[in-house]
């Protein structure tokens, strides 16, 4: 039996080193071993990398979709049955989570197992794959200002330096005409965002810029049922350097009101099938909740400089929060209220099918909490006056938009 000493083992060691038999060969081995691993790892991480990505879309897809749905009246206990869907992939699975009702916050996980190509070589027959996404609804932003034209130019037109500000709320323009608003002269048009269906040629002087090719907002007084004129309380009424009172109900003819007159309209809704005459000097007041609903087909508005004006909107009812109304006509007729004198507003004025000529100054010009809103289908804003607006209670807002936060 053969003994190893030190030096023989020394030796031994020395002689294996020097010898080039079969090197080439157990190199090549150790080699292809280490090399295969990270082929393996790189075309594993590959894989995974891939699939990834297509479950962050799918994640990202999925959060909005469920706050979308949530958003437009979905019931977020039957859309955890979105949870289930397949992410398009083997052994995929969602899980969906309401995180909020106020604002809505939808957290949507998708998941999916991955087998690698050379998972045995890496010790991983699979691979767990998840990827997150979180959308929230932001709330609509008040509307006080709605132009309905859907295609007229000048739908919105300010010239000279008559100025309209709103820093709170919107001012929507439907019209899609490639001259649909325009801003000349030194005023300025000041809203918190002002929205262009179509675009212009002039729009100088707004704060920020306008938002070009935004979606439509729909009228939303559209569904309004429109009183019959019934049975007439009051005929063809004209007050001159007197007061009246008139209690609600139908008033055929128009409403005449002379220098140094005053009308006053008790609470209720006062169907008027004429229009509404106001000369400089003279007074309305509907401070009890009165809407002022004109059915004529020729009905029209003339409120001239330096009279004055109060009217409060009734807070329930088909007319809540509607001051001055005049029924959709065939033709596009021109209204004017003119700025400078008491005009003193709390609701919306809705002319669905005119032109309102506006000018500012006067109590118009008063920032308010109140609401004074326009729904019109063009406004021509004039002179060197501003007019200031507020959504208040107005029903019209932009659409509830929907972004991913995570």
């Amino acid at each position: 039996m053969s003994r190893f000493t030190g030096g023989r083992v020394l030796a031994f060691a020395t002689r294996a080193a020097r010898c080039t038999r079969g090197n080439i060969t157990m190199l090549f081995g150790i080699s292809a071993l280490a090399l295969s691993g990270l082929i393996g790892g790189a075309v594993s991480l590959a894989q995974v990398s891939a699939a990834g990505g297509y479950l962050q879309d799918s994640a990202d897809a999925g959060a909005v979709n469920v706050a979308v749905a949530i958003r437009d009246g979905g019931d977020p206990d039957a859309l955890e049955a979105l949870a289930d869907t397949s992410t398009g992939g083997r052994n995929g699975r969602n899980r969906v989570e309401l995180i909020s009702r106020t604002p809505i916050t939808v957290s949507f996980t998708a998941s999916r197992e991955v087998r690698p190509i050379l998972g045995p070589l890496i010790g991983r027959e699979t691979v767990q794959v998840t990827r997150r996404a979180t959308a929230v609804v932001e709330a609509g932003k008040p509307v006080c200002l709605l132009v309905l034209s859907a295609s007229q130019p000048q739908a919105l037109s300010r010239r000279g330096a008559s100025s309209l500000e709103g820093p709170n709320c919107v001012a929507q323009v439907n019209s899609s005409s490639p001259e649909a608003i325009e801003s000349r002269g030194s005023g300025t048009v000041e809203m918190l965002q002002t929205r262009v269906t179509g675009s212009g040629t002039d729009i100088g002087g707004f704060t920020p810029a306008p938002t070009l090719g935004a979606p439509r907002l729909t009228d939303p007084y559209a569904d309004t049922d429109w009183p019959a004129a019934g049975a007439c309380a009051r005929l063809d009424i004209s007050v001159k350097k007197t007061v009246l009172s008139l209690a609600a109900g139908v008033h055929c003819g128009d409403i005449d009101l002379g220098s140094g007159s005053e009308l006053v309209m008790g609470p209720g809704v006062h169907i008027i099938t004429g229009s509404l005459t106001m000369r400089a000097g003279a007074r309305l007041i509907a401070t009890q909740g009165s809407s002022l609903v004109f059915v004529g087909e020729s009905s029209t508005l003339d409120i001239q400089a330096q009279s004055e004006l109060r009217i409060t909107a009734p807070t329930t009812g088909p007319w809540a929060g509607v001051a001055i109304a005049v029924k959709p006509q065939a033709t596009e007729r021109t209204s004017e209220i003119l700025g400078g004198g008491q005009i003193v507003l709390d609701g919306a004025v809705y002319l669905p099918t005119q032109l309102l000529y506006l000018t500012g100054g006067g109590s118009l010009a008063d920032p308010t909490g109140a609401t004074r809103a326009f729904v019109v289908n063009r406004l021509e804003l004039r002179g060197n006056g501003r007019v200031f607006l507020n959504a208040g209670k107005a029903r019209a807002r932009t659409g509830a938009g929907v972004r991913l936060i995570e």
